[in-house]
């Protein structure tokens, strides 16, 4: 590809050759039958559209491993949330306890606790938010036998 010179004696900007600077430009003087610049300019081309390649492919890159990340959070954490879901054992009835409408009605034993019957309700689980429900029930008064109390299921 021949060059097409500028007019003799004009200063035009043109990329630099040297490596390390594909950027910059720098003033030079052009001569007619300067064949350089047209192999300047297309190497000057040829190394933006490396440059380009390259922030396009690491724009990529970026995207991809960000949907991976997401992928696999979002993964383990529905993931985790149906095992917690497995371990946590179904309450059970009582022995003596009669199903009825909202859970279960169990009638108190003698040496019963609101602690005993809430682990044996949900054994592995916290008893502490059952005890104070059952609490709430009671009003205050001491659990004795007899006492009727209804249970969740």
């Amino acid at each position: 590809m021949a060059a097409v010179p500028y007019r003799t004696g004009a200063q035009r900007r043109v990329p630099a050759a040297r490596a390390g600077r594909d950027h910059a430009t720098h003033l030079r003087l052009v001569l007619p039958g300067d064949e350089g610049l047209a192999i300047e300019r297309a190497a000057a081309r040829r190394r933006m559209w490396i440059a380009a390649r390259r922030r396009a492919v690491a724009r990529r890159r970026r995207i991809a491993g960000t949907a991976l990340v997401a992928l696999l959070v979002g993964g383990g954490w529905f993931g985790l949330g149906a095992l917690r879901g497995l371990d946590a054992p179904a309450p059970r009835l009582l022995a003596g306890a009669t199903l009825v409408p909202g859970g279960q009605r169990y009638v108190a034993r003698t040496g019963d606790t609101l602690w005993s019957i809430a682990e044996r309700l949900e054994p592995g689980a916290d008893p502490r938010p059952l005890v104070d429900a059952l609490d709430a029930q009671l009003h205050g008064r001491p659990l004795e036998a007899g006492t009727p109390l209804v249970l969740p299921r």
